[in-house]
């Protein structure tokens, strides 16, 4: 259903695609969250979801950077302050 090659003229451009990828990721992650399942798990079943090829390859592209450089960056940082290393040992 996603892969399949809309007429010409319903054709979405790069950035209005992203947007709505993005805003059924976060429906999605809402959804999942709101059954009392981790929003992660809405994003994962979206992800498996998506079709392979150039659609994933303009997807990835567009959002490497702003994931890599943005916000892998903040999650480590969140991780390692929330980090109780006392808690190691036991």
């Amino acid at each position: 259903m996603l892969g399949s090659v809309p007429p010409p003229n319903l054709r979405l451009n790069t950035t209005s695609l992203l947007a709505l990828i993005l805003s059924v990721l976060m429906f999605c992650s809402w959804l999942t969250d709101a059954v009392g399942i981790y929003a992660v798990f809405g994003a994962f079943i979206l992800g498996t979801a998506m079709p392979r090829g150039e659609f994933a390859h303009k997807l990835t592209s567009s959002v490497e950077s702003l994931t890599t450089g943005f916000l892998l960056p903040i999650f480590f940082v969140y991780s390692g302050l929330n980090t109780q290393i006392g808690l190691v040992n036991t």
